[in-house]
């Protein structure tokens, strides 16, 4: 079998359904989403529910009025050696090094006493948020758009599921709100503007 990895072998799918309750609808997208793994390995999902306008608003809002020195406050250890921040924080961009800096921020459950954070697993942080002063609604903004971004997730899932077969709650058990490991980082490439 051969493949077309052109722009127009990556199917667009409506993934509205796996949101809802009618189960026909499901293993229609479901079998979308087979078909397209078999092929391209990709899909675009449409009427997923998020603003990705607004996403990208606030992302360059946020990195247009962030000062040098907030990034080196909120840097993570790589870049600021004071720093015990490991993976939430900022990723400083480096002229004629490095291209891309960021702004990445974990599970918003992780909080000074969930169990993973007292019991001290690796990777795992309580994040770090700009100063809400200088940055207002930011961190109710990404805090809505993390939980959107996994209640999609959840819902590819289901359609995975039933994709190969399986009961549509298949994958429930491995991704559970309170303790899963995902991130958000926040990109921009400041000296390619």
């Amino acid at each position: 079998m051969t493949s077309d990895f052109s722009a127009a072998a990556v199917p667009i799918i409506d993934v509205r359904p796996l949101f809802g309750t009618d189960l026909e609808a499901k293993q229609a997208v479901a079998k979308q989403i087979d078909a397209a793994c078999r092929v391209s390995g990709f899909f675009y999902a449409s009427n997923h529910g998020i603003d990705l306008k607004q996403l990208v608003n606030a992302t360059n809002e946020f990195h247009r009025t962030m000062t040098d020195e907030e990034k080196y406050d909120l840097a993570i250890r790589a870049y600021n050696s004071s720093s015990t921040r490991i993976r939430n924080g900022y990723y400083m961009a480096i002229k004629d090094k490095k291209a891309v800096e960021s702004y990445c921020y974990l599970n918003p459950s992780f909080t000074a006493d969930h169990p993973i954070i007292k019991s001290g697993t690796p990777m795992h942080e309580v994040n770090r948020w700009p100063d809400e002063s200088r940055h207002p609604g930011f961190r109710q903004f990404n805090e809505a758009y993390y939980w959107q971004v996994f209640d999609l997730s959840a819902a590819l899932l289901r359609g995975f599921a039933l994709a190969v077969g399986k009961d549509e709650r298949f994958f429930e058990p491995h991704l559970t709100a309170a303790d899963t490991l995902s991130s958000v980082a926040l990109i921009r490439y400041p000296y390619i503007e």
